[in-house]
């Protein structure tokens, strides 16, 4: 997994009339919603909901059980992509923002467009407006976490396309007020307005620098203080949702700072979302490594042009490109259904295309970057049972719900990276290697 921040690329990788997929959210309980994009329109088509199947044999208490339902979860998925890829000619992009994918008497589906309604966000707008056709969409971390260029500035784009991510908005919008003259943000060049006249999304300075380490504890600690002391908590501390840009500390997720007017139980909670969580983050970067468990860059950093991957079947007169375009990788992680192909990986435009029964993918792949379980394990096992005797003694509950999680398991969508640590194409990196002052003196 190659996880050096990428550059921004200058235009759309998608070609024109060519389908992408672009993303969505695996909710199976109320029906998964796959996200299209084609000529710079887009719409969100919901699936209908479903059971997983787990293999038979499989008991609930297997300690894999979780692995197996993934698996089942993502199958079906598959499913109704490869549905909706046979349907895609019926649908017109830019005549509603979402549609249905209904079975119909005879066993068959078909495609219904409907417009939706979606919720409004309630924060005064206070920065410019920008339109949609005025940003050139460039990268898709996920569907909702984008980046791309405007009036020749690269910029990040907190894009809402549902309910749950104008929520989102709402409450990113008021945080970034909160902190606004701290200095621990990003600028916020203005409000993405779309093709209803409603706000839809934020467009900022793209995120640049390097992610924080173990010699950053220090301005790290400093820094929440400050936000703690203006009223806030910032609930993307234990996630690593921070940056550091010419020594100075950057949030990455505005929606996770939350304003108190009550500072008594704001004292209480920051000891969970601060202290604790800072401690927890802090001790992985000193006991596994520098991504701590699994502590990741965004998507949108490491998403290159060689993420692209396109799938088809024999191309028609109706749809010369054929099948669809995935800026997500979900077919690295799980097979693409019969009869497809797939572009192969490489520089030469002019190789064959393999079939896919060609490029199976053993999962997990062998050579996708993971942590040490052994090192995992022995490094938190003590510091759990103390922290659990701790919690105990003080009649604490334990973590709460972070609130990106939408609903317990109906994660947001996106596959994992590629698996090979290939720099492709030679890209250069966009990290800063500098380190912070050393004069700092800790916060214990």
């Amino acid at each position: 997994m190659d996880l050096t921040f990428k550059p921004i690329p200058r235009s759309c990788p998608v070609p024109h009339n060519a389908v992408a997929y672009i993303g969505g959210v695996i909710d199976y309980k109320k029906g998964p919603t796959i996200v299209l994009w084609r000529n710079r329109k887009e719409i969100v088509i919901q699936a209908p909901k479903f059971t997983p199947e787990v293999e038979p044999g499989v008991d609930v208490d297997d300690p894999c059980y979780g692995w197996y339902e993934s698996q089942a979860i993502s199958k079906h998925y598959a499913n109704y992509l490869e549905i909706i890829e046979s349907l895609v000619d019926t649908i017109e992009f830019g005549k509603t923002n979402w549609a249905y994918l209904f079975q119909s008497r005879e066993g068959g589906y078909y495609i219904s467009q409907q417009k939706k309604v979606l919720r409004r966000v309630t924060c005064p707008i206070w920065a410019e407006r920008i339109y949609l056709d005025e940003i050139e969409f460039t990268v898709w971390g996920t569907s909702s976490d984008r980046r791309g260029i405007w009036k020749g500035k690269e910029v990040d784009i907190m894009y809402a396309w549902n309910d749950e991510e104008l929520w989102c908005l709402n409450r990113a919008m008021f945080g970034y007020k909160k902190v606004q003259g701290l200095d621990v943000t990003f600028e916020v060049y203005g409000h993405l307005i779309g093709r209803d006249g409603s706000i839809i999304g934020l467009v900022s300075e793209a995120a640049w620098g390097r992610m924080i380490g173990l010699d950053d504890r220090a301005l790290v600690y400093q820094t929440v203080a400050r936000i703690q002391q203006s009223g806030c908590i910032y609930k993307g501390c234990y996630t690593d949702r921070f940056m550091i840009a010419n020594g100075k500390v950057r949030l990455l997720e505005l929606n996770s700072i939350w304003a108190y007017e009550d500072m008594d139980r704001l004292e209480k909670d920051a000891e969970l979302w601060h202290w604790k969580e800072l401690d927890e983050l802090f001790a992985e970067f000193r006991d596994i490594g520098p991504n701590g468990n699994y502590h990741y860059p965004l998507f949108r950093f490491t998403t290159t042009y060689a993420d692209l991957k396109y799938f088809r079947p024999s191309p028609s007169p109706e749809r010369p490109f054929g099948g669809f375009v995935f800026y997500s990788e979900f077919f690295d992680i799980y097979e693409p259904w019969s009869g497809y192909h797939r572009l192969p990986d490489g520089d030469d435009e002019n190789e064959s295309i393999l079939p896919s029964s060609d490029r199976r993918i053993v999962w997990p792949p062998n050579n996708r970057l993971l942590p040490n379980f052994d090192s995992i394990y022995d490094a938190d096992v003590a510091r759990r049972e103390d922290q659990a005797t701790s919690m105990r003694l003080n009649g604490r509950s334990t973590r709460t719900s972070r609130n990106r999680v939408l609903i317990a398991a109906t994660p947001y969508y996106h596959p994992y990276r590629r698996s090979n640590g290939r720099n492709h194409g030679g890209r250069r990196a966009l990290t800063n290697s500098d380190n912070t002052e050393s004069a700092i003196v800790a916060i214990e």
